[in-house]
């Protein structure tokens, strides 16, 4: 059976049922943009060449990308293709995971997309990037701003195409991971909701109302700081780029797709010209409704 979504703006098919939202009418690997396949020959699609680059986990080109994980192989061909072994059948929601993760992100750094580490809200009609370290509160603010009734675009996983001289973010994956210390600060509770891995204390909280695109116009990094009151900071010149860089999502592949490497180089250049970087500092105990606020300064 073939399931057909839709995702970072793409058409998708694929063996496997996945967590994304279905499109309709149905269509065929003919005539999507991606097709997802599980196979046992890996080899039948693996380019002859030798690869031009190799990592600890990853070798290839700038068109064949092959990723070695603890349960699953996958073969990223095109920005099209996507086929993958798996190594164990009780291991399959990991494979799911894997699949909308690093083996996703290839592929569209593949297609000269900008994959970043980050949330996207829609405040008035322009797209807010939410980037920050590990447990800044990134997904906790964002399904905080969707219960607000704000359009949130996506969590964890954001893509950016150029249109001219300006860049657009694309919805992502409709649901967000929530933990239980986010759920409790959110006031929800994990019943009903689909953990991520049975075996991982992590939940999908639904996206509502997502759109399938908007101009990016703000770059937000969440800094966690106990000794200045909450508020905002522009930045800019090379405290922007580094920012920037440190937050590409799987940012080997970057390095290491070569002429889409450079595609990557000049979309990340338009969205520096063309976006304003902040830095928002809060406290650990922080509000959400204050953080809120502030970011509603950004219209």
């Amino acid at each position: 059976m073939t399931n057909c979504y839709s995702v970072f703006g793409l058409s998708v098919t694929s063996d496997w049922n996945l967590p994304l939202n279905p499109i309709d009418p149905v269509i065929s690997h003919n005539n999507s943009d991606v097709t997802i396949r599980c196979t046992n020959n890996l080899e039948q699609f693996q380019s002859q060449e030798p690869p031009d680059f190799k990592g600890d986990h990853y070798s290839g080109s700038s068109t064949h990308l092959r990723l070695s994980t603890s349960v699953a192989e996958f073969l990223i061909v095109d920005g099209r293709f996507i086929y993958f072994k798996p190594l164990y059948q009780q291991y399959d929601d990991y494979v799911r995971l894997f699949i909308l993760g690093s083996a996703f992100a290839a592929l569209l750094e593949q297609r000269s997309n900008l994959v970043l580490h980050a949330a996207t809200v829609v405040i008035g009609d322009k797209a807010v990037l939410l980037m920050g370290k590990s447990g800044a509160g990134k997904s906790t603010l964002a399904a905080y701003l969707a219960r607000q009734g704000f359009t949130v675009l996506g969590d964890d996983v954001a893509v950016i195409r150029g249109q001219g001289e300006q860049p657009y973010v694309y919805t992502s994956l409709p649901f967000i991971k929530l933990n239980q210390t986010s759920l409790a600060l959110l006031d929800l509770s994990s019943k009903g909701l689909d953990k991520i891995h049975p075996e991982l204390s992590k939940y999908r909280f639904p996206i509502p109302n997502q759109q399938a695109a908007a101009e990016l116009a703000h770059i937000v990094y969440l800094d966690v700081d106990n000794n200045h009151s909450l508020g905002l900071t522009k930045i800019s010149g090379s405290d922007a780029v580094n920012s920037l860089r440190q937050h590409y999502f799987r940012h080997f592949y970057s390095h290491s797709v070569l002429t889409q490497g450079i595609d990557i180089f000049k979309l990340s250049t338009v969205v520096l010209q063309n976006v304003s970087s902040w830095s928002l500092r809060k406290t650990n105990n922080a509000l959400l409704r204050d953080i809120k606020n502030v970011l509603t300064e950004l219209q």
